[in-house]
């Protein structure tokens, strides 16, 4: 279970450091943080992903969006597509 939440942070992680570079923005630090909801029943019926970014010259709101494009474009996310997932994006200032 923590492996799994695991790659797909890293997953989302590494995609949005690749949106950012492609639009140009100069990344000090990226980091994200997973929760995963269990339930005996059904197994993982959830994950909670937080980014947490440094990134210069950049808004709130740009940032969110980049992470949101970073969790759509995140192969592992496909492939997880029957759990709910949430994701959080906080810029650093």
């Amino acid at each position: 279970m923590e492996l799994l939440a695991a790659a797909y942070s890293s997953c989302v992680c590494i995609t949005a450091a690749y949106e950012l570079g492609k639009r140009g923005y100069l990344t000090q630090e990226l980091e994200t943080s997973s929760e995963v909801t269990l339930d005996h029943t059904d197994g993982i019926v959830g994950i909670h992903i937080t980014v947490h970014g440094d990134v210069l010259d950049m808004s709130q709101e740009d940032f969110a969006a980049v992470v949101a494009a970073a969790e759509v474009n995140c192969p592992v996310g496909r492939a997880l597509s029957s759990v709910k997932v949430a994701v959080d994006a906080e810029l650093r200032t």
